[in-house]
């Protein structure tokens, strides 16, 4: 499938979603010094719909390149259990949740090469499957300084969140995010893209510059630098 760069160049890539090196997109996704926002909708459905149903084999690969180059991923327990996320080769994953006992979740379930932290300010008690599951205390303050704090406790530095829209928007608020990185899927023009795009940025509460663009089909994928 072919990758056409937009914005700020013109490269063209070939990528097989399925074989591909994540080489092959490096230079678009670089590793940053600050916290990135990934999320996808589709150009068919609303803002709120489950990633699960928005997503494409494009998407995920471009995904994958995008866990690649973070330190942590951040999420919450309700999108955890919505998606049954897995844990990742890539980076530890850290659920923000305030049921830390009820995470039946593939992430949970299944060993895994990286840590998967439980953060809540709820006792841990539950023994999980994933001999690799941690817990890490935190305070019941708002979901903003809650997520700067797992990252400071954790000491990374390129962190990843994946979250859901009413969360992402009290993120936005909170001055969260550096970098946001959306793929739009199933538009029929670039135009009704970036219209789904504007939306999505009132949504979350953010003011960002688009600094890429990428084409392939009908999935167009932007990378927005926050402006604080």
């Amino acid at each position: 499938m072919r990758v056409v760069e937009i914005q700020p160049g013109s490269r063209i890539v070939e990528i097989d979603p399925d074989k591909s090196s994540l080489e092959h997109v490096a230079l678009w996704y670089p590793k940053i010094l600050g916290t990135r926002f990934n999320f996808v909708v589709s150009a068919t459905g609303d803002l709120s719909s489950s990633s699960s149903k928005a997503t494409n084999l494009m998407d995920r690969y471009f995904l994958r390149a995008i866990r690649s180059v973070s330190d942590l991923i951040i999420t919450t327990g309700k999108t955890a259990r919505s998606e049954n996320l897995n844990s990742s080769k890539f980076a530890p994953l850290a659920i923000l949740t305030n049921r830390p006992n009820e995470l039946e979740i593939a992430a949970t379930s299944i060993k895994s090469l990286n840590p998967v932290i439980i953060c809540s300010s709820i006792a841990y008690t539950r023994a999980y499957k994933n001999n690799n599951v941690e817990f890490l205390s935190v305070t019941s303050a708002g979901i903003s300084e809650t997520v700067k704090s797992i990252v400071s406790i954790l000491k990374k530095t390129s962190p990843l969140l994946e979250v859901g829209l009413s969360t992402a928007s009290g993120l936005g608020a909170g001055n969260v995010f550096d970098e946001v990185c959306l793929s739009v899927t199933a538009a029929n023009s670039r135009e009704a893209a970036n219209d789904i795009a504007q939306e999505f940025l009132i949504a979350i509460n953010v003011r960002a510059e688009m600094v890429q663009l990428l084409e392939s089909e009908d999935l167009f994928l932007f990378r927005y630098q926050v402006l604080k």
